[in-house]
């Protein structure tokens, strides 16, 4: 199933830019509220929001079925992964680690990666300035 971006950050044109705020206070909690609630996310077995977009960062979060998998190329930069609600096996370099609900890892730059949801899950995948300009 083809899986939807759903751009909650706002767009702003190019040219001159505002500065970005030093601080960006996220509530996580309402973020999980309305992709369970997404119609995507009902009739699919996957579904994002964008839930921070800046020139140097991406917070994405991702919400997958169980038994669903989700495969990425190498990208230039390192990247987070928190689970927030359930199980799942994240595969890179021959490696395979099992995360559960509140485990993170970080993977170093240029490793291609796949993940299988062991049940539903909820993740943050955070991509930094590198993975970002590809």
């Amino acid at each position: 199933m083809d899986q939807q971006i759903i751009e909650v950050a706002v767009q702003q044109p190019l040219g001159n830019r505002a500065p970005e705020p030093p601080i960006h206070k996220i509530n996580i909690g309402s973020f999980l509220k309305q992709i369970k609630k997404d119609k995507s996310w009902k009739d699919n077995d996957r579904n994002a929001l964008t839930i921070l977009k800046t020139s140097s960062m991406r917070i994405v979060l991702y919400a997958i079925r169980k038994g669903a998998e989700m495969i990425k190329q190498k990208k230039d930069g390192r990247i987070t992964v928190q689970v927030l609600e359930g199980k799942m096996v994240f595969n890179s370099g021959g490696e395979s680690v099992k995360l559960g609900s509140g485990q993170m890892l970080v993977l170093d730059e240029s490793a291609a990666y796949s993940l299988v949801a062991g049940k539903k899950s909820f993740f943050l995948l955070t991509f930094t300035k590198a993975c970002i300009e590809q």
